[in-house]
């Protein structure tokens, strides 16, 4: 059976979820033009589904039924068999109501491009009901980011694929890396590029990489600047809290001066990484957090579903207000 097949069978499963209830939405299962169908299916990742709400129905409803809808699809795939480990569902109501059901794992993203632009790297691609994209992460555009996930859930991935694509687009004289990684193992690789400067794993050696981008802050405020600084943290739940005030500064000022913060970690809360800190990013990747109230502290909205994310790699890009489904490559 394939993906087309399947996808219908899980929309009339749906369909009857919601009879079941009296509730008045339903996934259109009547037309299969790639133009105007209510299903569009990307195998590596999701099938994503157009939900049609009647006139005088809450959405809040249909996203109450949450385990009933996942419990029919998983139903459908196991009579039909496919795979249910790690299956994961999760609701949107931007432009209008979705509901997303991750494929099984196994397939693969298309092969890799490279990106060729200056201070960008390819992570991976977006998905809406209008399509995929590749996504480029570009730090002229990107200024201070956040990754919060879950261990195991692909936050040490896309690290360090932003990290080994950006030492490919842009050269050393452009771009330099400050990397703190205290367990000094997910992003030890940068000890070898000729982009990095500093390579920190104790508590005193990123103390000396705060405090020297904590000067060049201010050289760069009196002098101008021309070459770029990335700082690269793992795990920024663990930096010394002594240390939220000098990094907020570097994060508020960095935008105009060309110093880029990306900070990864599982405990993205203001108490583990400081408030200033945490309200100084301006973009957020949210992999799977333990909990809704941990995926709300992650992305700065209330019901993103980042704690329904289970496919590894699958993130959500928070800007805006606005949550986009985004798989990172391997």
């Amino acid at each position: 059976m394939n993906f087309q097949t399947l996808s219908l069978l899980e929309a009339v499963a749906f369909n009857k979820t919601m009879q079941a209830h009296g509730i008045r939405a339903y996934i259109d299962i009547r037309s299969q033009d790639s133009a105007i169908s209510s299903i569009k299916i990307f195998p590596e990742a999701m099938i994503i589904y157009k939900i049609y709400v009647e006139p005088g129905q809450q959405f809040s409803r249909i996203f109450s039924l949450e385990d009933e809808v996942k419990s029919a699809i998983g139903n459908t795939r196991l009579n039909n068999g496919f795979s249910i480990d790690k299956l994961a569902i999760r609701f949107d109501n931007n432009p209008f109501p979705t509901l997303e059901v991750d494929t099984p794992n196994g397939y693969k993203i298309f092969s890799e491009k490279m990106a060729v632009k200056p201070y960008t790297a390819l992570i991976g691609t977006t998905y809406s009901f209008s399509g995929r994209k590749w996504f480029e992460f570009d730090l002229t555009e990107h200024h201070q980011t956040l990754i919060a996930a879950m261990s195991g859930h692909g936050k040490s991935v896309l690290l360090s694929r932003i990290a080994r694509g950006l030492s490919k687009s842009t050269l050393p004289l452009n771009l330099s890396f400050h990397v703190i990684d205290f367990k000094n193992d997910d992003l030890a690789f940068t000890n070898d590029l000729s982009h990095t400067v500093h390579y920190a794993y104790t508590e005193k050696d990123a103390q000396d990489v705060i405090d020297f981008l904590s000067t060049d802050k201010d050289s760069r405020k009196e002098n101008g600047w021309s070459k770029r600084r990335l700082l690269l943290i793992d795990e920024a739940a663990e930096l010394p809290k002594k240390l939220d005030a000098q990094i907020a500064s570097i994060m508020k000022m960095g935008r105009s001066m060309g110093l880029n913060v990306i900070a990864a970690t599982q405990h993205p809360t203001a108490k583990q990484i400081g408030e200033q800190v945490a309200r100084s990013f301006t973009h957020r990747f949210i992999g799977r957090t333990e909990s809704a109230s941990a995926a709300m502290w992650a992305s700065g909205m209330e019901s993103s579903g980042a704690e329904l994310l289970k496919k590894p790699g699958s993130f959500l890009y928070c800007f805006g207000g606005n949550a986009t489904r985004l798989q990172v490559m391997r």
